[in-house]
C-alpha cells in the first residue's frame, strides 16, 4: 500500500468518525430519556478525538509523502545534471 492509498482510507476514516459524532450529537438531542444525552455526548466526544488523532496521522503521511517527492525530484535533477 503506497502513501496516497495510506492517506485515501485514513480520510475514509476520518469521514466515518466525524459522521459518527453527528450521528451521536443527532440522538443526544432527539432521545426522550434524560439520562441518555450525556452518554451520547461522550462517546460524541470519542469520536471527535479520533477524529483529531486521523488528522494528525494524515498531516503526517502527506508531509512524508511530499519529503519522499521533493527527494525524487532532487536526485532526478542530480542525474540530468540540473542540480
Amino acid at each position: 500500500m503506497n502513501t496516497q492509498d495510506v492517506i485515501a482510507t485514513l480520510n475514509a476514516l476520518l469521514q466515518t468518525t466525524k459522521d459518527g459524532a453527528l450521528g451521536f450529537r443527532s440522538c443526544a438531542k432527539d432521545v426522550k430519556s434524560a439520562n441518555l444525552p450525556p452518554m451520547f455526548e461522550v462517546s460524541a466526544q470519542r469520536c471527535d478525538t479520533g477524529a483529531a488523532e486521523l488528522e494528525a496521522h494524515i498531516r503526517h503521511f502527506r508531509q512524508r509523502d511530499r519529503s519522499a517527492a521533493s527527494h525524487v525530484d532532487q536526485r532526478c535533477r542530480l542525474s540530468h545534471g540540473h542540480g
